[in-house]
C-alpha cells in the first residue's frame, strides 16, 4: 500500500499489518481543545499478536488550543477507548509554536512527552514550558514568569501544574509588584478531572498576604478596609476562590459555560455566614436551572430562559419559608429594559408587584 499527499506519505502492508506514516500533516481535534495545527510525523503502527502497536514522533510545528464554541463545562472527561493499541513511548516534541489562545489567557508553550499504556489507560511522561504568556485575575494582568505542567505515568493524560506570575499595581499612588505562586494538580471526579490549585501571594514592597487579596478583590491595602474577619483559613479559599472562581466566570462569560459563583460579603464587611455558592447548568442555548445556597442553610432554585430580547426568571426559596418570586423583562436597547416582576408569594406575607423602566451604565 503507498498513499502520498504533496506533504506526507502512508505506505506498507494491510497483511501482516505494518503502515508507516511521514511527513507534515494537518490536525485538529476540537474536542480535545486542539483548534488547528500542523505536525511533522514518523509514525509506525503494526499488528503483534493480535495488539496494535503505534511508535514513532511527531514534532509539532504549531498548534492552537483553545475552548470549542459549543462545550459547557470547565470540566476535563476521561474518555477511554476499548482499541486494542499500545503506545510504544510516541515522543511528542514542540520547541515552540502551542499557541494558547482563549479570552482569559494567551500564551506559548513548548517542550517534550513521551504516550505510552493502552489506548484504554494511556499515559504521559515528560514536561512543557510555558515560553511566554498573560492572564487575567480580578480584572488585572499578570505576566508569567515561570510555568511547568509536568506529566508522570501515575497522573495518566493530566499534568501537576507549577505556575509563577506578577502583576504591577498602584494603591493611592504607590507601585507595588504582586507575585502569584501556585500549585496545582488533576483529581478525578466521576469520570472527569478538575483542576485543584494552592495559591500563594506576596508583593514588593511586602504586605501581609490577606491584604494583597483585599488589593486584587477591592483594590485597596487600607487596614482600615480589609475586614478582621478574614482569617489564614479563609484567605486560602478566597485565593483558590479568585483564582478558579476567576477562570470559571471569565470562561461563563465568553464561552457561555456552566457557572459556579462565590459570593462572600465579609470582604467587603458583612458577615461570614452570608457567604453564598451558586452552581448551575444550561439545559439549552436558552434555558438555565440554578441553584443557590448559603452557610446559613437559606436554599433557591431558580429557572431562567431569554429568546429575542425577553427574559423569564422563576424563583422559588426552598429553604425554611417558601416562597416563589416572578419577573420578565424586554430590552427596549442593548442597556434599556422594561420589567414586570412578583416577589415573595407566600401565605405569610403575601406578594409584592412592581413594573419599571432600567437603564444600566
Amino acid at each position: 500500500l503507498t498513499v502520498r499527499s504533496s506533504t506526507a506519505a502512508l505506505e506498507g502492508r494491510l497483511s501482516p499489518l505494518e503502515l508507516h506514516l511521514s511527513g507534515r500533516l494537518p490536525v485538529a481535534y476540537p474536542q480535545g481543545y486542539l483548534r488547528e495545527g500542523t505536525v511533522v510525523a514518523d509514525l509506525t503502527l503494526r499488528a503483534q499478536d493480535g495488539v496494535y502497536r503505534l511508535g514513532g514522533t511527531v514534532d509539532v510545528q504549531r498548534a492552537v488550543l483553545a475552548f470549542p464554541e459549543e462545550r459547557r463545562e470547565v470540566v476535563f472527561r476521561e474518555e477511554r477507548s476499548a482499541l486494542p493499541l499500545v503506545f510504544d513511548r510516541v515522543r511528542i516534541r514542540a520547541e515552540r509554536g502551542v499557541i494558547l489562545q482563549e479570552a482569559l489567557a494567551q500564551g506559548e508553550l513548548g517542550g517534550q512527552v513521551f504516550l505510552a499504556g493502552s489506548a484504554a489507560d494511556p499515559f504521559l511522561s515528560g514536561e512543557v514550558r510555558a515560553l511566554r504568556g498573560s492572564f487575567f485575575l480580578g480584572g488585572h494582568r499578570f505576566e508569567v514568569m515561570e510555568g511547568t505542567l509536568r506529566f508522570s505515568p501515575a497522573g495518566g493524560l493530566f499534568p501537576e501544574v507549577s505556575l509563577t506570575a506578577r502583576s504591577h499595581l498602584t494603591d493611592d499612588g504607590t507601585p507595588i509588584t504582586v507575585y502569584l505562586s501556585a500549585e496545582g494538580h488533576f483529581v478525578r471526579q466521576d469520570g472527569t478531572r478538575r483542576l485543584v490549585l494552592e495559591p500563594h501571594l506576596r508583593s514588593d514592597p511586602p504586605y501581609d498576604e490577606r491584604v494583597l487579596y483585599a488589593l486584587l478583590a477591592l483594590g485597596t491595602t487600607s487596614p482600615a478596609e480589609v475586614p478582621v474577619e478574614l482569617t489564614q483559613g479563609a484567605l486560602s479559599a478566597a485565593v483558590e476562590g479568585l483564582v478558579i472562581g476567576q477562570l470559571e466566570r471569565e470562561l461563563a462569560r465568553a464561552l457561555g459555560l456552566d457557572v459556579l459563583r462565590v459570593e462572600a460579603p465579609v470582604l467587603t464587611g458583612g458577615d461570614l455566614a452570608d457567604t453564598r455558592f451558586t452552581i448551575g447548568k444550561y439545559l439549552n442555548p436558552d434555558l438555565f436551572l440554578g441553584y443557590r445556597v448559603d452557610l446559613q442553610g437559606n436554599q433557591l432554585v431558580s429557572l431562567e430562559y431569554r429568546a429575542e430580547g425577553t427574559r423569564f426568571v422563576a424563583e422559588g426559596d426552598v429553604s425554611r419559608s417558601p416562597s416563589l418570586n416572578f419577573s420578565v423583562s424586554y430590552a427596549l436597547q442593548q442597556d434599556v429594559n422594561v420589567f414586570f416582576q412578583i416577589e415573595g408569594a407566600n401565605e405569610q406575607e403575601g406578594s409584592e408587584v412592581s413594573f419599571g423602566f432600567e437603564w444600566r451604565f
